[in-house]
C-alpha cells in the first residue's frame, strides 16, 4: 500500500482501481459459496426448526446442521463482503447492489423452506458483472490505469 499522504493522484488513482478489481473477484467468489450453500439446502429440502428445542443462538444453530452452520459462515463473508463493497464500490456496481442483496436474502429465506428462489440471485449476479466489467473497462480510472495493473 502506498502512503496517500506521500503518492500523487495518479498512484493512488491506480491502487484504488486495483483495489476495486481485486474486491469485486473476490465477491463474486463469496456469492457463488454462499449459491453453492443455499443449493444444498434447497436440495435438501431445507432446515427445519424443531419446536421442542428451539435455536436460540449461533453456536446452537451450528451444533445443530452442518448446512445451518455453513449458512452462517457464508452469509457472515457476504456481509463483510457487502462492507467493502459498499465503501469501495464505484456508482455503476453500487447502482445494483441493493437488488443483488435483496435477492440473495430471499434466496436464503426460501432456501432454509426448502423452496428456490435462487434463480432471480443468479439473474442479479449477471447485472453486477455487467456493472463490474463496465466499470472496471470504461471509466476514467479503468482505462487510464489497464495497463499498470501488472
Amino acid at each position: 500500500m502506498v502512503d496517500s499522504s506521500a503518492a500523487t493522484f495518479n498512484e493512488r488513482e491506480a491502487l484504488l482501481w486495483q483495489e476495486r478489481r481485486s474486491l469485486y473477484i473476490r465477491f463474486l467468489v463469496i456469492i457463488d459459496d454462499w449459491a453453492a450453500v443455499l443449493k444444498d439446502a434447497r436440495d435438501h429440502g431445507g432446515v427445519r426448526s424443531n419446536p421442542e428445542h428451539p435455536i436460540r443462538t449461533t453456536e446452537e444453530a451450528r451444533r445443530a446442521s452442518p448446512l445451518a452452520s455453513a449458512h452462517l459462515d457464508a452469509s457472515a463473508a457476504f456481509a463483510k463482503g457487502n462492507a467493502e463493497m459498499t465503501v469501495l464500490a464505484g456508482s455503476p456496481v453500487l447502482s445494483v447492489l441493493d437488488d443483488l442483496r435483496s435477492a440473495l436474502y430471499a434466496a436464503a429465506s426460501a432456501a432454509f423452506e426448502g423452496e428456490d428462489q435462487l434463480q432471480a440471485a443468479y439473474e442479479q449476479r449477471g447485472r453486477l458483472v455487467q456493472a463490474m466489467r463496465y466499470e472496471l473497462t470504461t471509466s476514467f480510472v479503468g482505462d487510464r490505469h489497464a495497463s499498470q495493473r501488472q
